[in-house]
Order: C-alpha cells, then structure tokens, then sequence
C-alpha cells in the first residue's frame, strides 16, 4: 500500500478509569475446510522517500511525490536484501510493478530484472533547457510471470545513465507471490488466501509455530478478533467468516518478540470540538502562535461582529485524524461546521507550510506548521503547487484533486515564529481600525499585465479593468501594461525599469487593490525582474496597505521553507 506522506507514526490513546473496555472477540476453530491451505498471496514494497526533485534540482520543491535512488553516476542497483524471498513458491505466479521517473532530452528505457528475466519501459523526453517544463517524466513497468525456481536476485537499471542529463529516480518496487505459510522468529506472519473466494472455506495450516504465539483474525483491522486454533506439528484452524465475500486475512504473532515498542507522548486534555455547532470564522492555529490567533479572533468578535472559534491544530489532530498529522483533519473540522451551520463563511489558517512534510530535508528549516495540501503532480512546476482550496471544497463528493467550487473563503497567514505572526496580526489591526488608513487611496486599483503572449495577458487584464469601470465608477483604475512602457536590454537580460518606478510611485500613494496577470517566479513577477524582493521590501506604506490579487506562478509560493518569496 501507498506510504502515508503526512506522518510515520499512529497514534493510540489510553482512557484511564474510562468506560468498561470490551473484550476481543473470540472466533472458534470450526473444522476442516473444503482444502488444506498451505501459502499465502504475500506482497512487499519499497518505497524510500529520499528526494522531491523540484525541490532537491529545481527550487521551488512543490507536490506529494517523493523519490529514492538517483541512477546518475550508478546504472544498475541490487534490491535483492532489500525484500524477504524466502519461503517463495516456486511455478506460481509473481506479480511487480515499478515506477521511476527519467530525465533525459529524448526517450530512454528503464528495466527491472528478476533473476534472468527482464522487463522494461521507455519514457519519453523532456526540454531540458525550459525551466518551465517538466523537470522529468514518470512511468510504471508492471505485470506478471511464472517462475520455475525461487527468485535469487532483484535487480533495476537505466542503462543510459551518464552524471549529466540522462537521469532516473526510482519512486517504488513491490512484488506479490506465493509464500509458504511458515513463521520466522521475530517476523509477524501475515496469511491471505485469494483463492478462498471461489474454492471454499479453507483449513489453514502453519508450520513453525512458535511458543506462545496467537493468531488474529484481522480480516476487519478496526475490530480484530482472536482465532481460536489446533495445536500439531503444525497448527491448523478453519473459520466460517467472510471466506465466501472476501477473503479472510489474519496474522501470526508471539507477543513477546514481534510487538512493536510505543513511545509516550504525553497527557490529552479533554476537549470536544465535535460540539461546536455555529461560527462565521474558524481560525486554526500553530499553538505556539496562540497570542496572535487569539488576539485577531477578538478583533474580528468587536470590530466585524462575528462569531469566531479558534482552535490550536493540535486539538484538531486530536479528533480528526488520530493525532496524526494531516491535512485532511482539517477540512474534516471544517466540512463538519459547514453542514451544520449555513452562516459559516470564513476559515483563516496561522501558520507557514511546506512540500517537505516530514523534514526529510535536515538541511530545509521545519515550517510544517499548518500543512497545505498538495498536487499529486509532482515533476511540473507549473502543475505542481500547494492549495488551500483543498480545505474550502466542502460538498459531498468534493475535495479529490481539487475538483469543485470553493464553499467557503479560505487564507492563510504564512508566518513561521510567534513575532512574524504578532507583526501581522498588528498590521491587519491597523488598517482596519486607524483613522489614517481611511482616505481616498482606497478609491484606488492598479491593474498590471505582462507583455508578450500574443497579448493574453493584456487582454485580460484589461477586460478586468474595463469590467471594473462599469460596475463600480467610483473606483480610479490606473492602468500599467508593460507592452506600454519602453523595454531596455541589459547583461542582465531585458528589463522595464519605467515600470517599475509607476508601481513604486502608486504603491506608495496607495490603492485598495494591486492585480496582476503574467509570468512570475520566486524573485518577482515578469520575466524581466519586476517588483523583486528588494522592492518589495523597501515599503514602508503602513496607512494605506493595497490589497495584492496576482495570477501568476509562484510569486507568493508558501511552501518552499528555504526561501522567502517576493509575495
């Protein structure tokens, strides 16, 4: 199964003079069954999550998918230790499947082997020299065959692989065979019989068995019963459940030697948001920016007289996702308000996010404070970005890849330390309530639109603008097309530095909003290098703040940990 790209650990709650536990069920052994099984359909997979190739070769790092082993300077790597083979059944069927990822200028074939048998796939190429197309293509080898002997050796190749340009990254490898059913000391083993499904009940039969040990029925995970057994030279039983629908799935454990050790994490306060019943605005928090969270929820009570609950994202861990980190806790805390309260409009997350969930990047500061959610595409950096839309598709059947319309407005305050959110929780104070943000720079919009494109960009913004007039005359528009302004070649490249002293000079006599469509990146917007960083940061226009609406590509990506975007 696929890894959970949110957390590595579950998590397990213990109620101290709670209810009356309930005991495991009891499944007795019922006698023989229709056929004697011996084997087990076993599967394994390995999946090491070491690189996110935007992030790791192309900043910014952006998507869900996360890579292992680079076939750049090696061509050719040994899986064998890296899967339990023994016990295989040899001249039944085995089936794999592999994804990897290549980059390369044309189309290049990648292989996995099994002992003398190869299998293979060709991906096509990708334009090496945009930073704006996909950085690598991915593909899957998969299928089936029947082996005569066990299986010695696992092995994947690229052959084409040369340091430079012609790379490949493997994502995950897994193989299903036929196992005996035969338990190792210090291996839980786990027994699954397909062909139960249309043979019959079956009488399960162990070899191996060890001192101690139980078996449970787990065919149910979220309730697990104990499997009643008999005990011989090997142990047999036979149970009547679920053998005919689906089939039966249990696992062979000695409690003393296959358990896994827990680590404390500590005391759970009571708590009860499943009670909430009404709220204008959800603000979910970093509990270590409480002050500021707590501080703009009161803000938002006496000056916009809305009904307010903040909550830690702590807490929401706690009864929506078991603890465990994930995003998806969070919109199901805000899909539950939502069908329970028609007046709910507004949810603001305090925090900053990152594509690296995990800080598997030790180098990359940890800013998973308030987790986004992110594209499955992983490769294209324009396809490939984080969303807080995820947490606003509300409707039944809605949220899977981001498909549907918003329900609720969502935003973010991407800060990363309790004085960044401090700073701005102050700043949204003032422009709301100081006498000397009130003046008539809120009467005031700037539209910008790139050049080139065949004039995509201009049209639209001016259609916007145009759109803009008619609706609300009272409104100035001013009106800044770079195809308007002269352009100056520099060793630099191309730049327009006219227009950028019309933004300077309208951002600092103010404007309600600032739009922009076209071209943008980390450093700035178009590609010639307009309203960069160290623009940005020469404002000091506190009492008359415009409000910044960009359609564009990463101009204020958040969740890049290693850089502070222009946005």
């Amino acid at each position: 199964m696929d890894k959970n790209i949110y957390d590595e650990s579950n998590n397990y709650y213990i109620i101290i003079n709670g209810p009356s536990r309930t005991n495991m069920q009891q499944h007795a052994n019922t006698g023989d069954g229709v056929y004697t099984s011996t084997t087990s359909l076993n599967y394994q997979r390995l999946e090491e999550e070491k690189v996110n190739l935007l992030g790791r070769f192309r900043s910014p790092g952006s998507g869900q998918e996360w890579y292992g082993d680079e076939f750049a300077v090696v061509d050719d790597i040994d899986y064998t230790s890296k899967f339990d083979l023994s016990g295989m059944v040899p001249s039944d069927t085995v089936s794999y499947k592999v994804r990897f990822a290549a980059r390369s200028a044309s189309a290049t074939r990648f292989y996995v082997h099994f002992d003398g048998r190869e299998f293979s796939r060709s991906v096509g190429g990708v334009n090496l020299g945009s930073y704006e197309s996909s950085f690598a293509n991915d593909a899957i080898i998969q299928g089936n065959f029947v082996t005569a002997d066990v299986i010695d050796q696992i092995r994947t190749t690229y052959p084409e692989a040369n340091g430079i340009n012609n790379r490949a990254w493997i994502d995950y490898l897994e193989i299903n065979f036929w196992k005996q059913n035969q338990y190792t000391t210090g291996k839980a083993l786990f027994i699954r019989d397909p062909r139960s499904v249309y043979l019959g009940k079956p009488t399960y039969s162990i070899s191996g068995f060890p001192s101690g040990g139980m078996i449970w029925d787990i065919s149910n995970p979220v309730l697990p019963a104990v499997q009643q057994f008999v005990a011989g030279s090997n142990v047999t039983f036979a149970t009547s459940t679920n053998f005919i629908s689906k089939p039966s799935e249990f696992i062979v454990f000695n409690p003393s030697t296959d358990a896994l050790s827990p680590e404390y994490n500590g005391e759970v306060t009571n708590q009860n948001l499943h009670n909430i019943q009404r709220a204008d605005l959800v603000v979910i928090y970093y509990d270590e920016f409480e002050a500021a969270a707590l501080k703009l929820a009161e803000h938002r009570r006496t000056h916009s007289q809305l009904e307010v609950v903040a909550v830690p994202v702590s807490k929401v861990y706690q009864e929506f996702s078991g603890g465990s980190i994930d995003p998806t806790a969070l919109r199901d805390f805000a899909r539950m308000i939502y069908k329970r309260d028609q007046q709910f409009q507004y949810l603001l997350l305090i925090g900053d996010a990152t594509y690296d969930y995990m800080n598997r990047s030790i180098d990359l500061p940890y800013h998973n404070f308030i987790p986004a959610f992110e594209t499955e595409e992983s490769l294209d950096p324009i396809r490939s970005f984080p969303s807080d839309d995820y947490f606003a598709l509300l409707d039944d059947d809605e949220g899977g890849n981001l498909i549907g319309a918003i329900d609720i407005a969502v935003g973010r305050l991407p800060v990363a330390s309790p004085e960044d959110a401090n700073a701005i929780v102050d700043k949204i104070i003032y422009y709301d309530t100081n006498p000397l943000t009130l003046n008539d720079w809120r009467q005031r919009a700037i539209m910008v639109a790139d050049d080139q494109d065949s004039n995509l960009h201009l049209n639209q913004a001016d259609g916007l603008a145009e759109k803009i007039h008619q609706d609300h005359r009272q409104f100035n528009i001013n009106k800044i097309y770079l195809d308007a302004y002269p352009q100056e070649s520099t060793p630099g490249g191309d730049r327009y530095p006219d227009v950028n002293d019309d933004i300077d000079l309208n951002i600092k006599k103010g404007a309600l909003t600032f739009t922009y469509l076209g071209h943008g990146g980390q450093n700035g917007i178009t590609q010639e290098r307009v309203l960069g960083i160290n623009q940005a940061k020469s404002y000091d226009n506190i009492n008359n703040l415009p409000l910044f609406i960009t359609a564009t590509c990463s101009f204020a990506g958040y969740d890049e940990p290693s850089f502070k975007t222009a946005g």
